[in-house]
């Protein structure tokens, strides 16, 4: 067959056509994909503005947006122990233009709700953690001890009679994960949130609580409470440097830190959730970032979403045993 006619038949023609085709395919479906983000993001904080996390959150808002040009607005939607923000985001369309910066309580909800208004591993989708937070072991200035040591002599002699302050959700869990690394029985009293929490130890309504760096620090320093040490095993805070860690304090097996993290609704494209976990990774490795929030003792962190989505579940199990241990009924 002369060259040519090798040209016109339809023999040759077609494989090589289709060979092309194939070539500018993936051309062509990028071409038809939208880039992301084309408009604005609205990032869903389920908490009240002015707090740590309100401002990590904005933060973070500033960065993505001199990072990809566009506005993310942050949108504060609290209630209901966070669900009423948490529910927003998971009915959203799952477009990456809704996007939660939700906290450690999810992972509780299952554990501690009869009937959640959220089920988190089928509605929402991790993109990575944003900060961790360890909680400050906090006792009331009336409580005649100063060490880990004398406290849990203290509290095994009166068995159920020393109370705790609980904000809720994962609070909760960590005061009973301590109680039981300790062996000994609290009783739970219920507050409306850590400043309450906070207020309750030093009046010393309650005689033992679990709150942040940030609450505890100025009643640490007007010496209105005592501080026995964090709820992590190896990481101290910097913002009490003073305060030992669990593991050093003599408490084995109690590493539960506060968390915060962005998800996003379940079905959101794996490529979205990718961009957002690497950008999460630069704002996090910034080091005026690190400076500002470990003020609050908080420390920027970051995470894939895999790795995320692992660590929830696990977490998830974890509390559900503790919850089992401690005999406590979804309320």
């Amino acid at each position: 067959m002369k060259k040519q006619e090798q040209l016109c038949d339809p023999r040759v023609m077609l494989p090589a056509a289709l060979a092309a085709l194939c070539a500018f395919a993936p051309l062509a479906a990028e071409a038809q994909t939208p880039a992301w983000p084309a408009r604005q993001i609205t990032l869903v904080v389920p908490y009240a503005t002015g707090g740590p996390t309100d401002t990590t959150a904005r933060l973070l808002s500033e960065h993505l947006k001199n990072a990809w040009g566009q506005a993310v607005v942050v949108e504060n939607r609290p209630g209901a122990n966070a669900v009423v923000g948490t529910q927003a985001v998971a009915r959203a369309a799952p477009d990456g233009y809704t996007i939660l910066f939700g906290g450690g309580s999810l992972s509780s909800y299952k554990t501690l709700l009869k009937k959640p208004e959220v089920d988190v591993e089928r509605e929402l989708a991790p993109i990575s953690l944003v900060i961790v937070v360890p909680v400050v072991v906090t006792l009331s200035p009336q409580t005649p001890v100063s060490t880990m040591a004398e406290f849990i002599a203290y509290a095994k002699a009166r068995p159920g009679k020393l109370n705790y302050g609980s904000g809720g959700g994962g609070n909760t869990l960590t005061a009973e994960a301590f109680a039981q690394a300790a062996g000994i029985e609290l009783t739970r009293v219920n507050y409306k949130g850590e400043s309450q929490v906070a207020l309750a130890v030093s009046r010393d309504e309650v005689q033992v609580a679990f709150v942040s760096p940030l609450s505890v620090k100025p009643l640490l320093q007007a010496g209105k409470v005592k501080a026995l040490a964090l709820s992590t095993a190896k990481i101290r805070s910097r913002a009490l440097p003073e305060v030992p860690t669990s593991l050093e304090a003599g408490i084995a097996g109690l590493d539960m830190p506060a968390w915060f993290g962005l998800l996003a609704p379940a079905g959101t494209p794996d490529e979205i959730r990718r961009k957002l976990s690497r950008e999460v990774a630069v704002f996090s490795a910034r080091a005026d970032i690190s400076s500002r929030l470990g003020q609050f003792g908080m420390e920027p962190v970051s995470n894939t979403p895999e790795e995320f989505t692992r660590m929830m579940a696990a977490e998830a199990a974890k509390y559900a045993q503790i919850a089992r241990s401690a005999k406590i009924e979804p309320e």
